[in-house]
């Protein structure tokens, strides 16, 4: 056998392009295959809120599909009507216009026919994507193990070229009346620091804080739906503080997990034995005298009818501890009770407290040392002022006689100002004459020789008279 180089290249040359030709077509094969099938199976599914359904909760039920370059879409769903309560929809697909109408079915079924279609006949449905989410309410007389279900029984896309069928999807589950679900969260971090030994099933906690922190930052990874908010880590005081973490499933199921924070005391504090009280609050009524730290009885008054009020203590330190009291009042009595302060230091101090329940109004004002004035007899409306009504007896006498009480009182006032500016005139006479009388001074000649001298205080020398001896 003669070997011939030249044909032995030319053959594994031919060899070698059969066999790349060969690896081509069985590469390409399962492409061709798609293409020629185009989207007539496209693939798709329906996802769900929660995992776990139960009565009288919302539930939403959210459709992906895959209907590559469609433009348009028609499909038809189906639900128990005696399980879900069909409430709304939300178009899920960007740049489509959507329309939901619900009709009735059968044996409990309903029905909703769904229409959608690209705005500007451009956009279209690109790979597995969200369609449409469905939003139902369970029946709160569910029972137990009720079939809860979205069946999408058949849809049609066009892409503006040919019509093609897209495959049935199904969602199925069950209701329970008892949520098992448990809090996904991964772990807590209380100011930067890893909660230690955190667990979704254990309920208690304690950590300890540096007297500087008054505040807790927290930072808690919660996976899925899962939500959760924290209160009570702001304002901390000296002290034991409780905080708590509300923690909220994705099926609405409510966790509260309690912290006990201790705040350390401040290291150059000075312990206080101040047990005395600055002041109260009372939500009723008033005290007296006013609160003095080192007096230690006092009285409240209280309105006609009071039932119950509340004292809230304040003491003089802030760090001294006293317990606010609601004191129950029965048939108006009174009664007394005691508050009682503690220092910081332990010490206490006692203060009593006597409840005073003031009589009921009855229209007059009391008057220290006499009588009551009877306010109901004052006419405080009258377009002329105040008018004070005359007794009854007295009235009744006036009117007998024809003689009205107000015009009596007012020629009565009318006669005592005629009487008081008499006297003032008499008074203001009197004065004058006083004023005008005569001072003089004689002096005697002791030789019995006529009158030498005589003078005045006051008046002149015409004014003296003569000849009195």
């Amino acid at each position: 056998m003669i070997f011939n180089k030249t044909r032995f290249i030319k053959f594994a040359s031919v060899f070698l392009c059969m066999a790349l030709l060969s690896m081509t077509f069985l590469l390409c094969a399962p492409v061709l295959a798609d293409e020629e099938q185009g989207d007539t199976e496209p693939k798709g599914h329906i996802g769900a809120s929660s995992s776990v359904i139960l009565p009288d909760r919302d539930l939403s039920l959210t459709v992906y599909i895959d209907a590559s370059s469609a433009l348009a879409l028609s499909a038809t769903f189906e639900y128990p009507s005696d399980v879900m309560e069909y409430v709304g929809f939300e178009c899920k697909a960007e740049g489509f216009t959507l329309d939901v109408s619900q009709r009735e079915g059968i044996n409990g079924v309903k029905y909703l026919d769904v229409l959608a279609m690209s705005r500007d006949l451009v956009t279209k449905i690109d790979g597995v994507t969200p369609f449409v989410l469905f939003k139902f309410h369970t029946n709160k007389d569910a029972k137990d193990g009720s079939a809860v279900y979205l069946n999408m029984i058949s849809a049609n896309a066009s892409d503006g070229q040919k019509d093609f069928a897209i495959e049935n999807l199904s969602y199925k589950s069950t209701l329970t009346l008892t949520d098992t679900t448990k809090p996904a969260i991964e772990g807590v971090k209380i100011n930067g620091k890893t909660l230690e030994g955190f667990s979704t099933d254990v309920m208690e906690y304690s950590v300890k804080v540096e007297y500087s922190v008054t505040v807790l930052t927290f930072d808690i990874a919660c996976v899925g739906a899962t939500t959760a908010s924290v209160r009570g880590h702001e304002n901390l005081s000296v002290g034991e503080n409780t905080v708590f973490m509300d923690v909220v499933t994705e099926t609405g199921n409510k966790f509260t997990y309690t912290i006990k924070v201790e705040r350390l005391s401040d290291p150059n504090h000075v312990i206080s034995s101040d047990a005395t009280l600055m002041d109260v609050s009372l939500s009723a009524g008033f005290v007296t005298p006013g609160i003095v730290a080192d007096v230690l009885d006092y009285v409240i008054y209280v309105p006609f009818g009071t039932t119950e009020f509340e004292l809230v203590p304040i003491p003089t330190n802030e760090f001294a501890k006293s317990e606010a009291v609601i004191v129950q009042i029965e048939g108006n009595q009174s009664q007394s009770f005691d508050v009682s302060v503690t220092a910081e230091d332990g010490k206490s101090c006692t203060y009593k407290f006597s409840v005073v329940v003031l009589p009921q109004y009855d229209g007059k004002i009391p008057m220290i040392g006499g009588e009551s004035v009877d306010i109901s007899k004052i006419d405080f409306e009258s377009s002329e002022g105040i008018i004070l009504k005359l007794p009854a007896k007295l009235e009744a006498f006036l009117k007998a006689r024809g003689i009205d009480g107000q015009v009596l009182l007012l020629a009565a006032a009318v006669m005592a100002l005629i009487v008081f500016v008499l006297i003032l005139v008499i008074l203001i006479l009197i004065k004058r004459k006083k004023k005008n009388k005569k001072t003089v001074l004689y002096v005697e000649d002791t030789d019995g020789a006529d009158l030498v001298e005589k003078s005045g205080f006051g008046i002149g020398e015409t004014d003296v008279e003569k000849d009195v001896f």
